[in-house]
């Protein structure tokens, strides 16, 4: 449901990535190439393991409650998807070990999104660029 729900915030069709400067390709150009990896389950898991453990999350299926509640945010439909693909820019320019970097930026990202007590909380653009800031402020 989650993949579900991040695939219909997103028009792929309408991005143009060109015009954002990447270095090299973006991590992925949809939804599925960004999510359905290792860094991204890992981070999604140890995410939500963390938020059950600190008493923020109560169980799985209050999280599958929660997938339906999420709004893109931003001005544009897409905003959300880009700034995720300009911090994952950031992480591989910046990290040493990409793969580790990549982990933590996703890690944050969940834990930005599923915390109620976060700012980003069911928010995906302020997850995605929160996201890098927590990422940033720790390495």
């Amino acid at each position: 449901m989650l993949m579900e729900k991040l695939e219909k915030s997103v028009d792929t069709e309408e991005l143009e990535f060109d015009e954002y400067n990447f270095r090299s390709e973006p991590f992925g150009k949809n939804i599925l190439k960004v999510f359905n990896c290792s860094q991204a389950f890992t981070g999604f898991g140890a995410a939500i393991g963390r938020l059950k453990d600190f008493g923020k999350l109560a169980s799985f299926h209050v999280l599958n409650s929660l997938f339906s509640e999420i709004v893109a945010g931003g001005e544009e439909q897409n905003e959300w998807f880009v700034e995720l693909l300009i911090g994952l820019e950031k992480v591989r320019a910046e990290s040493k070990k990409i793969g580790n970097g990549q982990r933590m930026f996703f890690q944050y990202f969940f834990r930005e999104l599923f915390n109620s007590e976060s700012d980003s909380y069911l928010n995906l653009y302020h997850a995605a660029t929160n996201s890098f800031q927590k990422y940033r402020s720790q390495v």
